[in-house]
């Protein structure tokens, strides 16, 4: 990437830890930012059963036969089974600000220099001047984006070239990739890991 700009060593400090479930990718995401910054003691599978006891009986979803269904979570005890369940359901409340306080009940960001930041007003013009701002800075983030099939996704940003954006893809196919800007629809959205 020519007139570039990359995060510092992020090629030795983002582990590329694939999403562990279908709809893993905030989860898998923020463990890999975590990692960046050296907090290495939170997985996704630590952050998936945090959701679930804060959203006991409706967070997950699991497609039937016949349509989707709410899981009980608290009728779950063995640990395994709960994270395999939720490996193939929908997580119905995920965003950037509820994983954003799951990750601050856990007190892991307490005497570190890292602090989660979440903003819900990016002007989607806007939006890539945000991310260059927080790669110049040394700051990781989580963006989301829809892609061209309607779905949304969220990745890590590792850098920037004047109409590329570098991302981690937690996509177990998909890993470090360069997408042009003109390919990505942001959502108003981004959290930052920021000192």
């Amino acid at each position: 990437m020519s007139n570039s700009k990359e995060l510092p060593n992020y090629t030795q400090k983002v582990p590329q830890i694939p999403q562990h479930g279908i709809s893993w990718c905030i989860p898998a995401s923020l463990e890999n930012m975590l990692k960046y910054a050296g907090i290495s003691s939170l997985t996704q599978e630590d952050l998936i059963e945090l959701y679930c006891k804060k959203f006991p009986n409706d967070g997950l979803l699991v497609k039937m036969n016949d349509g989707y269904y709410s899981v009980n979570t608290p009728a779950i005890k063995d640990r395994n089974q709960l994270l395999a369940i939720a490996s193939r359901a929908i997580l119905k409340r995920a965003n950037f600000e509820v994983f954003k306080e799951i990750v601050e009940s856990t007190n892991r960001l307490k005497g570190t220099k890292w602090s989660l930041e979440y903003d819900n007003a990016v002007e989607k013009d806007k939006y890539f001047d945000r991310i260059k701002n927080c790669v110049d800075n040394g700051f990781p983030s989580l963006i989301a984006a829809t892609n061209p099939d309607g779905n949304s996704h969220i990745r890590v940003a590792l850098g920037y070239s004047p109409d590329i954006v570098k991302l981690f893809d937690p996509d177990p196919t998909r890993m470090i990739i360069d997408v042009p800007i003109s390919q990505l629809e942001f959502n108003n959205d981004i959290l930052i890991l920021r000192e």
